[in-house]
């Protein structure tokens, strides 16, 4: 008789629906199965979007902080900081971008806790957090440029000791120079992973 088999062969069908829609019959179990499992689904897709919306507003905000400070344009900082040339305000940018770490636009809480650090500040947390949220004018948790330029400005504009300016002029430079130096003694590859280049 050859090699063909003598038994029909059955083949189980393709389901595209899941296994627990059905009794153990085979028997479909209905609507109310439907509505338990979409019930579920819709609960799943609450909780999913109620963890991910707070990182993905701080994504976007710190996208539009970035945006705000990329197309920051000198001749209108300089009509609103009159004091000051283009080439002051142009160096003040390159300040900034220098001790903005994380590149998003933003001197947040824990930029500034490093580079005090790093200069040998002894305030307390309590004295840098007041401190930030005088500077943080808009309370977005972050010195935006504007807000990092507001500040400056008042303490070159207003009469306050030359003692206080030069240690906020010190405060700067010597933040920029360890900046500097940090990025000297990273790798090239480091400092394309940093995004410094």
């Amino acid at each position: 008789m050859g090699c063909s088999p003598s038994f029909p062969l059955v083949y189980q069908p393709i389901a595209y629906e899941p296994q627990d829609r059905f009794s153990d019959t085979g028997q479909y179990k209905g609507p109310a199965v439907e509505r338990e499992v979409n019930a579920q689904l819709s609960f799943f897709h609450v909780l999913h979007t109620h963890f991910w919306e707070t990182f993905i507003q701080e994504r976007q905000r710190r996208l539009k902080a970035k945006e705000k400070f990329l197309s920051a344009d000198v001749t209108e900082l300089k009509q609103m900081f009159p004091l000051w040339s283009e080439e002051e305000i142009s160096d003040l940018k390159l300040r900034f971008q220098m001790l903005d770490l994380n590149s998003d636009g933003l001197l947040d809480e824990r930029e500034i806790d490093s580079l005090l650090d790093d200069l040998g500040d002894t305030s307390s947390p309590e004295e840098r957090r007041k401190y930030f949220v005088e500077c943080d004018s808009d309370g977005s948790d972050g010195i935006d440029f504007i807000e990092f330029l507001q500040v400056i400005y008042h303490y070159h504009q207003n009469d306050v000791d030359e003692g206080e300016k030069s240690k906020i002029d010190r405060l700067f430079t010597r933040g920029i120079e360890e900046q500097a130096r940090k990025i000297q003694r990273l790798s090239v590859k480091q400092q394309i992973e940093a995004g410094v280049f």
